[in-house]
């Protein structure tokens, strides 16, 4: 039993095989990429949201108590530059100052063990749209359940998710690299930085970060629309310690993550980390003073339903749960 009232057994995903890093070569040249921050103009706020695994009630209501939408499922989320004549309903409002008020940042993991992906893929998609609108911004990141669909690894695709598409055909033909879905996935990162703060689903371990955040998005997006989904599994950057399945910020002593944390934020000339992936049962976890926050609290009602977002300013870092209710977190603080 854990603060929401609910008791789940968490079960991993199936790892997938390891993958000798020498077999594919991957060169660092994006060491300006790994010096500053990919938006011109950082947002005031952040909203970061875990792992939603085909829930779209469940991420609706996170989306609202989070001050992201209102009950008609619009972006609603705005600075405070925007002309005040508007309504919020408008989306046609025009920003007068062009720095971000508030960056959505979605970790990944839409996909697999429940029945919303078509409708949870639609919401993102207009989100995006509608949030410039407002002077604000959405990244969305994939997940390792991205790329094992793209991979056409169904092993976690439900009935009711087949059928929302039209069936099994239908479905492959959308998640493929000339389906519309699949583009829109082919067209995401794995790794941002926003504001000094790196989101992803797994973890970015010394070596990947000294690979590069730029890097690591080009060769997975090129191995992603490779001929064969076997011959685009073979990057490293999907195996087991890659970005995508990396748990050990989540699962190894802090004694042993701190060290390794300092390092790939160095490397990437950040102060925080911020990923999903491994279920946290008792809600947002911050580790290493802030320096990591593990923000997947299992959204989707197959892993029990937990409801939460994560909230960051420039001074302050809180996780959010339904009510709304604000837990402050450690300030993270650069250990360069």
């Amino acid at each position: 039993m854990d603060l929401f009232g609910q008791e789940v057994i968490f079960k991993p995903d199936i790892v997938p095989p390891p993958v000798i890093l020498d077999q594919v070569k991957i060169h660092n040249d994006d060491s300006s990429l790994n010096s500053a921050d990919i938006d011109p103009s950082p947002p005031r706020r952040i909203i970061a949201v875990g792992d939603l695994h085909s829930d779209l009630p469940n991420t609706l209501k996170v989306l609202k108590f989070a001050g992201i939408i209102d009950d008609n499922r619009e972006w609603i989320a705005q600075s405070e530059d925007e002309c005040s004549q508007q309504t919020r309903s408008n989306l046609f409002l025009i920003s007068i100052h062009l720095e971000l008020d508030t960056t959505l940042v979605q970790t990944g993991d839409v996909v697999d063990r429940g029945p919303d992906t078509k409708e949870l893929f639609a919401l993102m998609r207009r989100l995006t749209y509608e949030a410039p609108k407002f002077g604000s911004d959405v990244v969305a990141l994939l997940g390792n359940h991205e790329v094992m669909n793209m991979q056409n690894d169904l092993r976690y695709v439900t009935e009711e998710d087949f059928a929302s598409f039209g069936g099994r055909e239908p479905r492959a033909k959308d998640f493929s690299t000339s389906g519309d879905l699949g583009q829109y996935l082919r067209s995401l990162d794995l790794v941002a930085k926003v504001n000094g703060t790196v989101f992803c689903h797994g973890g970015i371990t010394p070596h990947w970060a000294k690979v590069g955040i730029s890097t690591i998005n080009q060769s997975a997006r090129r191995s992603l629309f490779s001929r064969t989904p076997e011959e685009g599994s073979l990057n490293p950057v999907f195996g087991a310690d890659g970005p995508l399945w990396d748990r050990s910020y989540a699962q190894e002593d802090e004694k042993t993550i701190c060290s390794k944390l300092t390092e790939a934020l160095r490397e990437m000339n950040a102060r925080r980390m911020v990923v999903g992936h491994t279920p946290q049962l008792a809600g947002i976890k911050s580790r290493c003073r802030g320096r990591v926050v593990l923000i997947d609290v299992g959204i989707s009602k197959a892993y029990g339903g937990r409801l939460s977002a994560l909230e960051l300013f420039a001074d302050s870092a809180h996780a959010i749960y339904e009510g709304p209710i604000r837990v402050k977190l450690p300030r993270a603080k650069a250990e360069l």
